[in-house]
């Protein structure tokens, strides 16, 4: 993995990256939606920067592939990605923004819905707080 400062808005970015990503496919709704929602700006980047973590993160993952698979939510693999946001706005800022891409197709994915369980366990919050509740 690239290094990246925690707690960055390249670190947040990177959780961005997985929602965009989680269920194996990059959607036009949710380029649609960064843009909409302004996601880059409320997590620090402009939108070229955000298309580059993606895209870095593409690679990366082309590169760990084993026998043609990538496991995009091996827990093994997004601990040491989710360990560098810690803090509490910027875990919140990611978790809605992971809601807000998963739902940008239309459909709420099982793959986008386990990233979201992980993280919220990871992080230690609720929808609720997640949604403002």
């Amino acid at each position: 993995m690239t290094q990246i400062e925690k707690n960055s808005p390249e670190a947040v970015g990177r959780i961005i990256a997985l929602a965009m990503l989680a269920d194996g496919r990059l959607a036009n709704a949710e380029l649609e939606a960064i843009d909409r929602h302004n996601i880059p700006a409320i997590a620090g980047l402009s939108r070229d920067a955000l298309i580059q973590i993606i895209i870095d993160h593409c690679r990366e993952l082309l590169e760990q592939g084993e026998g043609g698979r990538v496991r995009l939510l091996e827990p093994a693999r997004l601990a040491p990605m989710l360990a560098l946001v810690d803090d509490p706005a910027k875990q919140l800022l990611a978790c809605r923004a992971i809601v807000v891409l998963s739902k940008a197709d239309g459909k709420f994915s099982r793959a986008e819905q386990a990233l979201l369980r992980l993280v919220l366990e990871t992080w230690k919050l609720s929808l609720d707080q997640v949604s403002g509740g």
